[in-house]
């Protein structure tokens, strides 16, 4: 019970707080009480706890006063009930396999309706949490490396404030479209570094979808065009999968959209998704860590995390022109909508007028559309033929996709 690296699904048993007076006399004679503040393993059913080994954590702060340590208690302490006993046995058998998206969806979720400033304190506690783990060894996604410390400071690329907050509103996004070869080494970046939400990016690039509607879609939504070798049919619609948040993704147009056969890379894509990330008894096409549906917020974190490593890939492969593009990339601001910006280009490309790309993109104002047929001139051509020439680039990509 007092393991630091066992996992315990054992629902009678939370972490609690508490504080433990000692007796200490000074020089002079005088008792003063010392308060110390340790994280116990209780059994709800019988009440009887114990120290936690865990409680070392809190050393660092060892020579603070009480309520330093209460805080950076009191951040942690609903996190490791979180990971210990909250997480399904599936998503996370032993604390080995925790990583930072587990956090993150932790931090995400909780975020909403507190401060800028409380959820800024949580994420820095966090972060010395990840450290003490990284310390101890006790995950193999978790490594010391990841880590920065300057001074007394800590922090953690993966805990990056700017992409954790995102959940406030800031959305700025100028980079509306990639050029033709890097859509797919965007697919592959994403496979390799969060492939859960690969199968996304690709319902975004290839049929448009706003982060918002692909955290609605369901299994039950799909309908397969020819096996999925056509295509799949999304019917989007605000399907409020997470009455738990007082901010659920929601789909500004309900509609029925189609997603565009990139050769068999789909219907690949999709089978992979389903094997790894399917829950029993959820109908969230993507579903976090803990096995619920997916936060909008969580989402947007995981393709941060993509756009980083998309462009520090291109900064590596030698071509100056890459290099180059990958300058470009990391001087403008860009994230998920990028997908549906991809896809408009592509519609416009084919469509013959405003109207069937504000019909395609699922729009009620045509001015939205308008930037898109005023940047073509090759209106006669088809988006099939279009996506067809991009075939033989995902064909090249299967293997290295390793789906």
């Amino acid at each position: 019970m007092g393991s630091i690296v066992q996992i315990n699904h054992e629902k009678n048993l939370r972490f609690i707080i508490d504080i433990i007076g000692e007796e200490k006399y000074s020089k002079d004679g005088k008792k003063i009480i010392f308060e110390n503040v340790v994280i116990k393993i209780k059994n709800i059913k019988n009440g009887r706890s114990r120290i936690h080994p865990i409680t070392e954590y809190l050393d660092k702060w060892g020579s603070c006063k009480t309520n330093t340590k209460l805080k950076y208690a009191n951040d942690v302490v609903p996190f490791l009930n979180y990971i210990y006993f909250d997480i399904s046995k599936e998503i996370l058998p032993t604390i080995d396999e925790l990583n930072y998206e587990m956090a993150v969806d932790y931090i995400t979720e909780k975020s909403l309706g507190l401060t800028r400033k409380t959820v800024v304190a949580i994420i820095r506690s966090l972060t010395h949490l990840y450290y003490y783990f990284a310390k101890k060894k006790i995950s193999k996604n978790i490594r010391i490396e990841d880590f920065r410390i300057e001074k007394n400071w800590i922090s953690c690329t993966y805990f990056d404030l700017n992409i954790l907050l995102k959940f406030c509103g800031e959305n700025t996004i100028p980079r509306h479209d990639l050029e033709h070869n890097m859509i797919f080494e965007l697919l592959i970046t994403t496979m390799q570094h969060t492939p859960d939400i690969a199968l996304g990016v690709y319902l975004q690039i290839f049929g448009g979808l706003r982060v918002g509607e692909v955290c609605n879609v369901t299994h039950n939504s799909l309908e397969f065009i020819e096996g999925g070798v056509g295509g799949i049919t999304v019917y989007l619609r605000n399907n409020y999968l997470r009455g738990d948040l007082k901010r659920n993704a929601y789909v500004k147009k309900p509609r029925k959209q189609t997603i565009y056969a990139s050769g068999d890379l789909l219907i690949k894509l999709f089978e992979y998704h389903k094997k790894n990330y399917s829950i029993k008894g959820e109908d969230a096409l993507f579903v976090n860590s803990k096995g619920k549906p997916m936060s909008e917020g969580s989402y947007r974190y995981r393709f941060e995390k993509v756009k980083k490593c998309f462009i520090e890939n291109l900064r590596h492969q030698g071509s100056a022109r890459q290099v180059q593009y990958a300058t470009m990339l990391d001087s403008v601001k860009w994230s998920t909508h990028i997908g549906r910006g991809i896809y408009s280009n592509l519609i416009a490309e084919s469509a013959e007028n405003i109207t069937e790309i504000a019909i395609k993109r699922g729009d009620s104002n045509l001015s939205s559309s308008l930037t898109y047929i005023m940047k073509t001139n090759k209106v006669d051509q088809k988006t099939d033929f279009i996506i067809d020439g991009l075939i033989k680039e995902a064909k090249k990509h299967n293997n290295i996709l390793n789906i």
